[in-house]
């Protein structure tokens, strides 16, 4: 029998650089996207669906039951202050969203990917498991975001038996990377300013 991954942020860099490998390795893949995603490229993959996770609605109409593995890699990154309640939305209220609906769908795993932002600001700190984080004194939004839903996930953890786990990784590089200014053949063409 297949291996089940439900995988949020799918149309993302590391959401399809993920779905590709899943694939790979023989995984049975529903790639869950935004409806304004461009996500042609993973029809051919994965079973396809559209939603919302700030939409429980949405999130429990396109997860299989029991999915072997929920990766979670969806996430708001913006760096601009004035979307600061969006990215809250985005990245609190949503884990939230598919914390619950992993419970209720009796998923077996469920993975995030954080950030090592969620530590907040601590030059020549070398992160493990039990380092404490700066970032509500000394962070910004984006890492403050990635430790709350940090901490909903923790909760769920050690109140309701979700079996998690946390990744912090940093500087991520690889193929459908589009922010770093230098746009491949699978970014959308940039028009200069």
């Amino acid at each position: 029998m297949r291996r089940t991954a439900f995988v949020t942020g799918a149309a993302g860099f590391v959401g399809r650089n993920l779905v590709e490998e899943l694939v790979r390795e023989g995984w049975e893949v529903t790639a869950f996207c935004l409806p304004t995603d461009d996500a042609h490229a993973l029809r051919p993959l994965a079973n396809l669906v559209f939603g919302d996770l700030k939409d429980t609605d949405s999130i429990l109409a396109a997860m299989p039951e029991c999915p072997d593995v929920i990766f979670h890699t969806a996430g708001n990154t913006s760096t601009w202050s004035r979307f600061a309640t969006a990215q809250y939305e985005d990245n609190v209220l949503a884990t939230a969203n598919l914390i619950e609906m992993a419970l209720h769908r009796g998923a077996g795993r469920f993975i995030y990917t954080s950030s090592t932002s969620a530590y907040g600001y601590q030059p020549g700190v070398q992160f493990v498991e039990d380092t404490p984080s700066n970032v509500l004194t000394d962070g910004d939004n984006y890492g403050q975001t990635k430790f709350h839903a940090e901490e909903r996930i923790r909760h769920a953890v050690s109140d309701r038996g979700l079996q998690a786990v946390i990744l912090n990784p940093v500087n991520i590089l690889g193929p459908y990377d589009c922010s770093t200014g230098h746009a491949s053949s699978s970014c959308p063409s940039r028009e200069a300013s």
